[in-house]
């Protein structure tokens, strides 16, 4: 133990000598040999497994030329692909405009084909089952009331959807759009020459909103596509996904390849953007269609040639657009439709559920044996083989409707309580997911609670004496002012707010 300290303790000494004359010897030698530095270990690169054919230009090139060649293809593309989507919508406007004209008065005189069908099927054949005592009778009287009003209100919301016009002319749309101009603070436009030069102003801020949300977009792309980003593939889904690179110094040659291909890596083309998802929610666009200014939540429809304040869709089965001055009548006979079905669903299930079995026959036989030259209805709920196929027909319909409408009602009822039209619930997912994306959040600006939402379309009424018929007009203005309700026709000038106007809010 001793001698092995001893031995340590002689080799420092001798280790301190050398460094000391070292130090003291000669510098110049000192200095052509340089210390050694020591050696830094890099993460291997990750295996490669796609080729990239831009690699070859990228070794080639610098950096700026091909950053600014892809901008370059990029930018081309785009043109491209918008021309593109421009011209597939004027010829689906041009076949689908003319084409609806064709079929509406068609599908109008379907829907009121299925309306009569049903009629006759409850009044012919389920309502002698339902009442054997007769029409008169405490049960055909309840059940005669529930139709006769469900049918009421489908019919009269159907006639009203048919003939109220969302047309953008006429006394009616200028009372509005003037209130709304008002409320808003818009300077409408009178004349041909302050028409020209808004419509100037729109098309300069449009291009500069939309160059700018581009170049934001390609941002955020940026970010998210750096190279510090490894490029891998899963050979089962043959899909790219990106790992963060290792920590260290990968400016070698194994990782250039590596490299190259995390700057090229393609990111998603930027998508679309409508011009009206540019403006702000109180904000008036331009209609380049009706040579219009466009009022908030307006679109211009292609079969009507109309713009439409608050458009929804253009509805084929009433044969008009859905939209500001009759969106109520359409959520409205779309209830009631609903009902009317869930109500044939119930009394008819019966009836549909004995069309064939023992108890069908025994009818039959019964009939025979009572010596009827036709069968009668000797058991209740079982109808006759002359009623048979209208009431297995009228059923499967009943169905059918009940899914088809039911769906509809429920989506529109959402939109109602959320303040939102279907072009408006598309837009909004968008953006929604772009604030997610950047981790925000997204709050629809017209939504003030489901409550004054239901006002918003329904009005002040009671909501069962709201969906009773009734010919009014919408109670208040298309969109919230500041979070508030707006009364149409109410607005007053106070001389001492400078001239701006003030509106009776709820």
């Amino acid at each position: 133990m001793g001698s092995g300290v001893g031995n340590a303790q002689a080799t420092a000494t001798m280790s301190s000598s050398g460094v000391a004359k070292t130090c003291g010897g000669d510098k110049r030698r000192q200095s052509s040999q340089p210390r050694p530095r020591p050696r830094q270990e890099y993460p291997p690169p990750p295996e490669l497994v796609v080729f990239n054919p831009l690699w070859i230009c990228c070794l080639c090139c610098p950096s700026d030329l091909t950053t600014n060649i892809s901008s370059c293809m990029s930018k081309a593309f785009d043109t491209a692909f918008d021309g593109a989507a421009e011209c597939v919508g004027q010829i689906i406007g041009f076949i689908f405009g003319p084409l609806m004209i064709f079929l509406g008065p068609v599908m109008v005189l379907i829907s009121l084909g299925i309306i009569a069908l049903l009629s006759y099927t409850f009044f012919i054949i389920v309502l002698p089952m339902l009442a054997p005592q007769g029409i008169i009778s405490g049960d055909g009287i309840l059940h005669i009331s529930i139709v006769l009003g469900i049918l009421m209100n489908v019919l009269y919301n159907y006639y009203m959807c048919y003939m109220v016009k969302n047309v953008d002319v006429g006394p009616k749309y200028d009372a509005v759009v003037k209130d709304l101009a008002l409320a808003t603070g818009f300077a409408y436009p009178e004349t041909d020459t302050d028409v020209e030069q808004f419509r100037l102003d729109y098309a300069r801020t449009m291009k500069e909103r939309a160059r700018k949300k581009r170049e934001d977009e390609n941002a955020a792309r940026k970010d998210r596509c750096e190279v510090n980003e490894w490029p891998d593939v899963d050979h089962k889904s043959a899909t790219t996904v990106l790992r963060r690179r290792p920590s260290g110094n990968t400016n070698n040659d194994a990782s250039g390849m590596s490299s190259i291909n995390a700057k090229t890596t393609p990111a998603p083309r930027p998508s679309r953007i409508p011009p009206w998802m540019l403006l702000e929610p109180q904000e008036w666009g331009y209609c380049t269609k009706s040579n219009k200014p466009k009022p908030p939540r307006s679109h211009y429809d292609a079969v009507t040639k109309c713009l439409i304040l608050n458009m929804d869709h253009y509805c084929p089965w009433t044969f008009n657009a859905v939209g500001y001055f009759n969106y109520r009548y359409f959520v409205t006979f779309i209830l009631h439709v609903f009902l009317g079905m869930i109500y044939a669903l119930c009394i008819g299930y019966a009836p549909f559920s004995n069309r064939s079995g023992p108890l069908y026959d025994k009818q039959i036989q019964l009939s025979r044996d009572a010596g009827h030259a036709t069968t009668q209805h000797m058991i209740p709920f079982v109808p006759t083989p002359e009623e048979r196929l209208t009431l297995i027909v009228t059923y499967v319909l009943v169905i059918l409707t009940f899914l088809g409408v039911g769906f509809l009602f429920w989506f529109h009822l959402h939109l109602v309580l959320s303040a939102q039209t279907t072009i408006e619930e598309r837009g909004n997912k968008e953006r929604r997911r772009h604030a997610e994306r950047d981790g925000k959040e997204w709050d629809n600006p017209y939504s003030v609670g489901w409550k004054q939402n239901w006002k918003l379309v329904f009005g002040s009424r009671h909501p069962l004496l709201a969906i009773w018929p009734s010919s009014r007009e919408p109670e208040f203005l298309p969109l919230p002012i500041n979070g508030k309700l707006v009364r149409r026709g109410r607005h007053t000038f106070a001389s001492n707010m400078g001239g701006k106007a003030q509106c009776s809010v709820v």
